[in-house]
């Protein structure tokens, strides 16, 4: 069982290989209107058919769990998802953010050098 963002990130760079080649093909011509939002078009669909529903929580995540040839397989669940942000302030200080599913995050202030 393959993790659907590594299955999805397979199909999109097929598209773009797909899109690069045909922009070759007709030597070296841009992509008309039509043919971008075609492939745009294919490129939604493909997604989304290749989509999975990712669990909301651990027990919904166990109840999805797989073992093939001896390998254990599991979709992280949304409940430990942690997302980072990053932000300016107004003196130029960034600020980073880590915040996890149920809301609750720490921030860190940042300093940020352009010197190398």
């Amino acid at each position: 069982m393959s993790h659907p963002i590594i299955k999805t990130a397979c199909v999109v760079a097929g598209f773009a290989v797909a899109a690069l080649s045909a922009t070759t093909a007709h030597a070296g011509q841009p992509l008309t209107m039509k043919q971008k939002n075609d492939l745009a078009a294919a490129m939604a669909s493909s997604y989304q058919a290749n989509s999975q529903i990712v669990p909301k929580t651990v027990a919904e995540a166990e109840a999805g769990l797989t073992v093939s040839g001896g390998v254990v397989s599991l979709d992280i669940p949304e409940e430990l998802h942690n997302y980072l942000t990053a932000s300016p302030d107004a003196k130029g200080n960034m600020h980073v953010r880590d915040t996890d599913a149920t809301g609750s995050s720490t921030a860190a202030v940042v300093e940020v050098s352009n010197e190398k």
